[in-house]
């Protein structure tokens, strides 16, 4: 149940943001992508988080490489977002 909660959650707030609840009628649809993008990145980099943290054990760092893998997952999204445009 808890890995359909964020799938379902960012459609049901995508629909209610499209049919312009909560006053947000003037925002476009790459505004709200962006939010939905921002809010399941979000939930990725907690649960990687927490699951990298079971796997490595008490008290054990990530190394530089690690973290810069980690790092560079986090924001590939985020780059493949810029300047994406569906031609609408």
């Amino acid at each position: 149940i808890f890995a359909a909660a964020a799938p379902i959650a960012a459609v049901v707030t995508f629909l209610l943001l499209h049919r312009g609840f909560f006053g947000l009628a003037s925002m476009s649809s790459a505004s709200i992508a962006g939010c939905l993008l921002f809010s399941g990145g979000t939930f990725l980099y907690v649960s990687t988080v927490h699951i990298l943290g079971e796997l490595r054990g008490p008290h054990k760092d990530l190394n530089p490489k690690e973290l810069f893998a980690l790092s560079l997952g986090c924001f590939v999204p985020v780059i493949l977002f810029s300047g994406h445009d569906h031609g609408h």
